[in-house]
């Protein structure tokens, strides 16, 4: 016993005033120093209403008062209407707390004397271990003589566990999306805040979630209403007053004490520290309300309610905030708050448990911060409720960078979750006039908090060990101390068994297709109802079908959450048609906001919507009647009004240069379709090609019919969709296109490779001019590239990179005729024995950069 002194210390009073104000009550502390001293009501003493021996004892040996707990009452309304799932049905099992006042100190002889044995016994403190007052030491020691009874304990008062304010950000415009996605990457809050929105858009809103917060210092008037409107947390706050519960049931003066929660914190915050709008800053971190244009956004984002209690941190009142979290269905509790340094011997840990064991089995998800004492817990300390108290997930907080402890936080195997606390935005409040930011394990609470009602509102089934289990099992490992980090998409994911209700199911193969159904305004969705469906999980396609009775404007948009997924959309005919899924309609927009625009023609057209995550979407199929007109060719209707198409060159004024061209068969005011008719004007050869006719890309079978130039029919292709013919070359020919209804098709007409002619890409050769037209340079970027060229002189001469170059000059079967040599820079083919005529050359790149060559003229 003599390496443990306790003596009464003037310093620790002070501190004990210090922590003192803002409460109604009278503060005691005893321990080593003032930072690491135990708080707690001065004339109170807390024991189990099962402990009827220790009450019996402390009222007939001590003089206590018994005053028993504060009834929970009914729920309001407001939380009845929501939470009556969850509220349980009989009062009987509930844990009771007993509090003992003891209007003068505890008669007891040598009670410095008693306490030194109990500290030396049970706790590692050595040295002197001061008292705030006489009245602070007999109750402590009076605790210890029963700490053989888990039933007793003092009435412990702890702190809430913000940093001091981190320095003031002006965020106007502030976006919490690109916040959290920059500053918090691997937290995945905006993502989580969008799967809720999808499950919203699927099922409606549903009854909110109601997200508990037990603190002190929210911003609100007198009356309990917001200051500040817009405010972050709403209009009509749900609250209670613990301390004026308490007050009216010791029959205290209530100065400071008021009928609503608002008003700056009656606490102080870790090491010392005043911190007057604590409560209002966890609170919007959990629950502030989204896209409300002001403060910042909550982490449940728009699925939970908050319900403000605000206390005095004493372990009676946040055993009764438990309690009746349990009672009234309540689904999730922050505690940003914490009991530090108070030995086994001073608390009462057994009704603790047994009050926070009947919470988490009724149902309530618990979170509380891991304290910022750099700590390594439960070894270093033992706060509660962050360690040893049953179903609570303790959170520490994480650094700037997000992937190890902040240097402030707690640690060690008793916390259970780590989320961002640095640089954490809040709303105003009444000292701050914008938002701002602050650090602290109090502000890593409410997030884990947000997003565990998050899982709630999505998933009422789940237990609050399954929400606890969950968070703990779609965590990432960070650094350092940091073991399971939290992932708020994951979790909600999981928490649906990533999976969310598709309205359209069954649809997830082509013969499953769903019909898109029209609205009033004539666009068609998937639902009249809702016109919202989803991608339900990572595997599921949804095919939609609808009808075109004529040619018409088609305009399709696809609406989803472009952070969650890139959904893909593929648009096909039933029926086929020579228009390709891919040419069928016009891409425009951006991920997330897709638009399809184009033509279609009459039939029966399949949407397929697929990506590999969930997200809700919205689909929407605008039509407008859009007729077949008249193509640029009319009026072509018969022989002698044939367009004139060529193969090579350039168009003149009475014929149409190479190339492809829509052209349309139409109806006429009497219903007939028009027949089109092409003369087709071949040219002279060029080397390795021929002239080639095509006509393709039709929407419904057409004929074709090919005439020589005496207009005698050669061949008829009838029914086809698309079809393509090699033609002789320096001569004409005649083409008629008609069908039975009316169809868009594509006409081409130009010279293509003759089949086997070339080793290499399949390519019309460009012709390379004569050296004095055109001298301009020649990229050789291509592994090989096939030119046609005049051959009259004795020699093919080239410029510039000559070395990573090789020249060979082919015959009409592609067979080498002369290769290149290099002489004094130049890049020369011997053609002095080959006869004058157009042949191919073949250019290929031998060194590994592209080269650039440039004609020069023989020597």
């Amino acid at each position: 016993m003599d390496d443990v002194r306790v003596a009464v210390s003037e310093q620790l009073e002070h501190w004990a005033q210090w922590y003192a104000q803002g409460h109604p009550e009278e503060l005691g502390a005893v321990g080593p120093d003032p930072r690491r001293a135990a708080y707690f009501v001065a004339d109170e003493m807390l024991v189990d209403t099962s402990d009827r021996d220790s009450i019996a004892e402390l009222v007939a040996d001590f003089g206590a008062e018994v005053l028993p707990e504060p009834p929970v009452p009914p729920p309001p309304p407001a939380i009845a209407a929501i939470a009556r799932h969850r509220r349980i049905r009989s009062f009987d099992e509930m844990p009771g707390v007993v509090r003992l006042r003891f209007a003068d100190p505890p008669r007891l002889d040598g009670a410095a004397r008693e306490l030194a044995e109990a500290y030396a016994r049970h706790t590692p403190e050595r040295g002197e271990i001061a008292a705030s007052s006489e009245r602070a030491m007999r109750m402590a020691a009076l605790a210890a003589r029963y700490s053989d009874r888990p039933t007793v304990g003092l009435n412990i008062v702890g702190t809430t566990c913000a940093m001091p304010l981190a320095p003031i950000t002006e965020a106007p415009g502030f976006d919490p999306v690109q916040w959290w996605t920059t500053n918090a990457r691997r937290v995945r809050l905006p993502q989580a805040w969008l799967l809720a929105d999808s499950i919203r858009r699927i099922r409606g809103r549903g009854p909110m979630v109601i997200l508990a917060v037990c603190d002190g210092g929210f911003w609100l008037d007198e009356y309990g209403v917001p200051r500040g409107q817009p405010s972050d947390l709403g209009t009509g706050v749900m609250q209670m007053d613990l301390m004026s519960e308490f007050a009216a049931m010791l029959q205290i003066d209530q100065k400071n004490v008021n009928g609503t929660v608002g008003g700056r914190n009656p606490n102080k915050c870790s090491g010392g520290s005043v911190c007057p709008w604590h409560g209002n800053a966890v609170a919007s971190v959990a629950a502030g309300i989204v896209n409300n244009k002001t403060g910042i956004a909550g982490a449940a984002g728009d699925t939970a309610l908050p319900y403000l209690f605000r206390t005095n941190i004493s372990a009676a009142q946040l055993m009764y905030c438990a309690k009746t979290c349990a009672a009234w269905g309540i689904d999730v509790l922050n505690m940003s708050i914490e009991f530090t340094y108070t030995p086994e011997i001073l608390f009462g840990h057994g009704s603790w448990d047994s009050v926070f064991q009947f919470a988490a089995d009724n149902g309530v998800v618990m979170v509380a911060a891991a304290g910022n004492d750099n700590h390594n817990l439960p070894y270093e300390d033992n706060p509660r409720p962050a360690t040893r108290t049953p179903g609570v997930l303790a959170v520490g907080a994480l650094d700037a960078n997000g992937v190890k402890p902040a240097g402030f936080s707690n640690y060690g195997p008793s916390v259970n979750l780590w989320a961002p606390g640095v640089g954490i935005p809040v709303p105003p409040d009444g000292d701050v006039p914008s938002n701002h930011t602050e650090d602290g394990t109090s502000v890593a609470s409410p997030v884990v908090a947000g997003v565990a009602a998050m899982m709630r509102w999505a998933n009422p089934a789940l237990t609050s060990q399954q929400v606890r289990q969950i968070l703990l099992d779609t965590a990432w490992v960070g650094e350092s101390a940091a073991t399971r980090c939290l992932d708020a998409y994951a979790a909600l994911g999981k928490a649906v068994g990533y999976h969310i209700a598709d309205s359209g199911e069954p649809n997830n193969t082509p013969g499953s297709a769903r019909a898109l159904i029209s609205q009033p305004d004539g666009t068609l969705v998937p639902s009249t109802i809702n016109p919202f469906t989803a991608i339900s999980a990572s595997n599921d396609v949804d095919y939609w079908t609808f009808t075109l009775g004529q040619f018409s404007n088609v305009a399709i948009s696809l609406d989803y959450y472009q952070m969650l997924v890139n959904l893909k959309i593929a648009v096909e005919p039933v029926a086929r048609t020579s228009r390709t899924p891919d040419k069928l309609l016009t891409w425009t927009g951006t991920p997330g906001a897709v638009r399809l625009n184009g033509v279609l023609a009459p039939g029966q057209y399949r949407i397929r919507v697929d990506g590999p995550g969930m997200t809700a979407y919205a689909l929407a199929v605008k039509t407008t009647p859009a007729p077949l007109r008249p193509d640029r060719f009319e009026a072509n209707d018969s022989f002698d009004n044939a367009a004139i198409m060529r193969f090579s060159g350039k168009a003149t004024l009475i014929s149409w240069a190479p190339g492809s061209y829509e052209a349309t068969l139409h109806a006429n005011v009497f219903g007939d379709v028009n027949q089109d008719y092409y003369r087709l004007d071949t040219g002279p050869s060029v080397a390795l090609s021929h002239p080639r006719v095509t006509a393709d890309f039709a929407d419904f079978p057409v004929d074709v019919h090919l005439y020589d130039s005496a207009r005698k029919e050669l061949k008829i292709w009838s029914r086809t969709l698309d079809w393509s013919q090699a033609l002789e070359p320096a001569t004409h020919y005649y083409l008629r296109v008609n069908g039975q209804q009316p169809t868009r098709y594509r006409l081409t007409t130009a010279m293509a490779t003759n089949d086997g002619a070339l080793l290499g890409p399949r390519q019309v050769p460009r012709l390379i001019p004569h050296w004095w037209i055109d001298p301009a340079p020649y990229l050789v970027d291509d592994p090989m590239q096939v030119y046609g060229i005049h051959v009259g002189d004795s020699e093919i001469a080239f410029g510039g990179a000559v070395d990573g170059v090789r020249l060979e000059l082919l015959s009409p079967a592609g067979e080498p005729l002369r290769q290149s040599t290099v002489d004094e820079g130049r890049l020369t083919l011997d053609t002095s024995t080959i006869p004058a005529g157009l042949y191919a050359l073949r250019v290929t790149r031998v060194s590994e950069a592209a080269a650039t060559i440039h004609r020069l003229p023989p020597r």
